[in-house]
């Protein structure tokens, strides 16, 4: 199952000059469980459940989005 993308892609900002873009749940769910910087913390457990959810189809894209912009900012990113 191809994902859907979301309405509006997250950019972050990982340093000056370093940004990575997230289109989908998978590329959030594989960014969680790759280059996450620091320690997870609460809402990055949730992104992943809402991630993994909104790839197997039980959680909206729009939700698992929502959810992983606030572990984003939980963990100190800056988005756009």
């Amino acid at each position: 199952m191809r994902p859907i993308r979301w309405s509006q892609t997250v950019d972050l900002v990982i340093k000056p000059g370093e940004i990575v873009t997230l289109k989908n749940p998978v590329d959030a769910l594989e960014f969680l469980d790759g280059p996450w910087p620091g320690d997870p913390g609460p809402r990055h457990s949730a992104a992943r459940r809402v991630c993994r959810a909104a790839i197997a189809g039980t959680k909206s894209s729009e939700d698992a989005r929502k959810v992983f912009v606030e572990a984003a900012l939980e963990a100190n990113l800056k988005t756009r």
